[in-house]
Parts: structure tokens; C-alpha cells; sequence
């Protein structure tokens, strides 16, 4: 039962009769944990299950529908439904919405041509017409640069 816990990532225990204060001060430090942590994670919400996943993790979304499919470092794609508007305002500068079905990690971009970019893990992602203007212009690339290399927030 014990090992257990390691198992389920089981946050605390309360022993029964659960005591109202213990279970209110266990919710506070939870939800502290987790505001800490939305920094630099993502909570997906798949029904009654939830997943922290680092954004350094993921390398590109695809949206498909109201579907987003989140493709990881690790080769798993995690799917679950959000609108694309609400997942941008969830992640930070790193990543950029390049067409409108796709979200690349800019720390995974290995290079860009011809409105396609190519990612570290070798997949190739479309960008669209409008956003490749914005990704020809130097002053993107100068920050792609300072974000690849020196995880340098702007």
C-alpha cells in the first residue's frame, strides 16, 4: 500500500475520521504546489485524469478540431480537448503559434525553410504564408536565437 503512493504520485495522506483542518491546510499547499508549478508545466485535464507535463517536454501541438495533440521529447503524444486560444494563453514565449493548427517550442526548432519548420525530433511542421513573413524577419530569428541558447525569457 505504501509503494503505492510512489505509484498514483499521491500528494499526502489523511487518516480517517479526516480532520477539516489538516484536509483544508493539505488543499492549500496542494494548490500552492500547483500554481508554482503551472509556471513551467502544463495541467492536462483528460476527463477525471490530470497530468503536470514540463514545457520543455513538448515539443509541438497539433490541433486538430478541438483535439490537442501534444507531442513530447519522449515520442508519446498526450491528446485532450482545449481551444487553441486558451492553450496559448497557458504557454509562455517560447512557443509560437506558426499556423492554425500548430504550436512549435521554439527550443526545439532546429531550422526553417521554404514556410516549413524542421524540429529537433525530425518531424516537419507547416508554417503559413502570414507567418512566414514574421519568421523571415531577422529581429524573430535573434529571438529564437537568445531563447534556443541561453533560455533567455523575453
Amino acid at each position: 500500500m505504501v509503494f503505492r503512493s510512489f505509484e498514483v504520485q499521491a500528494y499526502d495522506y489523511l487518516v480517517k475520521p479526516v480532520d477539516d483542518k489538516q484536509f483544508e491546510k493539505t488543499m492549500e499547499r496542494l494548490y500552492a504546489s500547483m500554481q508554482n508549478a503551472s509556471e513551467e508545466s502544463l495541467l492536462v485535464q483528460k476527463g477525471y485524469e490530470g497530468r503536470i507535463i514540463a514545457k520543455d517536454e513538448i515539443i509541438f501541438c497539433e490541433i486538430i478540431d478541438r483535439k490537442i495533440y501534444l507531442n513530447l521529447i519522449s515520442g508519446e503524444v498526450v491528446d485532450y480537448y482545449e481551444r487553441i486560444e486558451k492553450l496559448e494563453t497557458k504557454l509562455d514565449n517560447r512557443f509560437y503559434r506558426c499556423h492554425r493548427s500548430y504550436i512549435i517550442n521554439l527550443k526545439h526548432l532546429k531550422g526553417y525553410k521554404n514556410g516549413t519548420a524542421y524540429m529537433d525530433n525530425g518531424k516537419e511542421i507547416p508554417v503559413s504564408r502570414l507567418r512566414s513573413k514574421e519568421f523571415s524577419v531577422p529581429a524573430q530569428w535573434q529571438r529564437i536565437f537568445l531563447i534556443t541558447l541561453f533560455s533567455f525569457p523575453l
